[in-house]
């Protein structure tokens, strides 16, 4: 019979839980956005985990992601990192669970900012592999669909933009040290 277990969130219905639990003699490790509501459970002898991830598994992968927007992916069956802490490209605190669907992973922040994720797990078996890319500017990876097959961010309106004003800004600065 399981004696440990971890159990996330601790609102109204989630505390009368943990405590039945607690009661029933099981080792508790507890979770919860608000971390005074995991106090009343250390004093009854469980563990509270300051910094836990949103688990999701999807499409033959474990995604989790860190308040601080470092997601990460596992094989489902080996547990083996596909990627590991690599930075999402939208500044913010991430404390929401992960949604998946339609082959993607959308992670949502505080500010209400949801920045979207291939779930490449089964585009690898499906797709030409040489079209699979990964974005220069953040995680995420593509299949790129463009005519010449060049294309190098997942999106022009967020990480495109940001290469090509960074690229616009290098040439005018060297134009204008030239000028000098």
């Amino acid at each position: 019979m399981i004696k440990t277990i971890s159990y996330l969130g601790l609102g109204t219905m989630g505390s009368g839980m943990a405590s039945n639990l607690l009661k029933a003699g099981y080792d508790l490790t507890v979770w919860n956005r608000s971390a005074e509501k995991c106090e009343p459970f250390a004093r009854k002898s469980a563990r509270g985990v300051p910094d836990a991830s949103s688990p999701i598994f999807y499409r033959g992968r474990l995604f989790t992601i860190k308040a601080e927007g470092l997601i990460s992916a596992f094989d489902g069956k080996t547990g083996t990192p596909i990627y590991q802490n690599e930075r999402i490209n939208t500044p913010g605190s991430y404390c929401a669970s992960l949604v998946a669907a339609a082959g993607r992973i959308y992670c949502a922040s505080e500010k209400g900012v949801v920045t979207i994720i291939d779930a490449t797990a089964d585009l690898l078996a499906e797709t030409e592999s040489s079209r699979i890319r990964k974005c220069e500017s953040c995680v995420v990876h593509f299949f790129d669909i463009s005519k010449k097959g060049s294309r190098r961010w997942c999106s022009m309106n967020i990480c495109g933009n940001k290469l090509k004003v960074a690229a616009y800004q290098r040439r005018k600065r060297t134009r204008d040290t030239s000028m000098n």
